[in-house]
């Protein structure tokens, strides 16, 4: 499990440049003698079982990033953010600017404090606009003869980590691990005569908008949605508790309420008493944000997030249980044996 989620976490992708890891993904798909398809949105969509009732699980593939806004003349990079990147976790990262003739590295430079006039400029939060690349140029030609222009995406750079051999901790857990889980649940129900048709769908721009969701509720409008996305956590030193309460290591998350959508009462009950059946530790919280199956719930699709807690929630070292992820696939693969009932 930690080979496989590395794998999906080494793989580029962020919100509108998901192509890489839309390929990666289609690869391990086609291993599962599986055929699958990718959308006007760049949606990859894969179908097993039969029948006129539909369920979707649903997690995206895409990851936050920059992308280049300007090159100056001097060669510098300016860059936009593309999703929700808390600008204190930019400041001196190592930068892979993906470009079409490779991957060139670069660093976000800022002002050293051997050279700040006023020492309380360190006890302010750098905003992205006053942020540059530095790939180790003079020019703008010399940075365009890179393969460095406009509109180029960059990803942080990132490094993967294990923890007391329970933890993983990575840029881009957030949603790589949904990603995997499909995978996962795929691999285990693809032989299976299901008696409905069990939709995967690794979406596409959830971070700038949800706008894959959006696709998938005007086109496929499936009876029931399972989103499988982060829960950001409050179990974490200086966060009241109250305000997330799932703790790592205690099992896979019900996201019952959220910003954005509030689960089914049927799903949560069906997936309550399929954990409880089984022996799964489960939890049911709250958190903010929202996941794409609040687009399919606008819609009036019965929809539930499913999730694992997360630590450092969008920043590079976001933090998960691997027994949580290891619980929800196991929980999603027997659930999904009975979910005709609630069809």
């Amino acid at each position: 499990m930690f080979n496989k989620l590395e794998a999906l976490i080494r793989v580029p992708g962020i919100s509108g440049y998901e192509e890489p890891i839309c390929h990666y993904i289609s690869g391990e798909v086609s291993k599962l003698g599986i055929i699958s398809r990718v959308d006007a949105l760049g949606n990859l969509i894969a179908e097993i079982g039969t029948g006129d009732k539909s369920v979707v699980l649903i997690a995206h593939m895409d990851e936050l990033g920059l992308i280049v806004s300007y090159v100056e003349e001097n060669g510098y990079i300016h860059f936009r953010k593309v999703g929700g990147i808390d600008d204190r976790t930019l400041i001196g990262r190592a930068v892979e600017l993906l470009t079409e003739k490779g991957v060139v590295l670069g660093v976000i430079g800022i002002k050293p404090p051997h050279l700040m006039s006023d020492r309380s400029e360190q006890l302010k939060t750098v905003s992205s606009d006053h942020l540059y690349i530095d790939i180790g140029t003079r020019s703008r030609s010399e940075s365009n003869a890179l393969g460095v222009d406009i509109l180029t995406p960059v990803v942080l750079q990132k490094q993967f980590n294990i923890l007391n051999n329970e933890y993983i901790s990575a840029r881009g857990v957030d949603d790589r691990f949904g990603c995997l889980t499909l995978l996962e649940v795929l691999a285990s129900l693809k032989d299976l005569d299901l008696p409905y048709r069990l939709i995967f769908v690794w979406s596409a721009k959830e971070e700038i908008g949800l706008h894959g969701a959006k696709g998938i509720a005007s086109t496929i409008r499936p009876d029931l949605c399972i989103a499988v996305d982060a829960f950001t956590s409050a179990d974490m030193p200086e966060i009241p508790y109250h305000l997330a309460p799932a703790r790592l290591g205690e099992g896979p998350v019900l996201r019952v309420v959220d910003n954005r959508a509030m689960a089914d009462p049927q799903l949560r009950k069906f997936f309550q008493e399929i954990c409880r059946r089984h022996d799964i530790p489960l939890q049911v919280a709250m958190t903010g944000g929202g996941t794409d199956g609040a687009e399919l719930q606008a819609i009036g699709i019965r929809m539930i997030p499913v999730s694992v807690p997360i630590r450092y929630m969008h920043s590079p070292v976001e933090l998960i249980h691997i027994k949580d992820l290891e619980q929800l696939i196991k929980m999603l693969i027997l659930g999904l044996q009975e979910i005709q009932e609630l069809l």
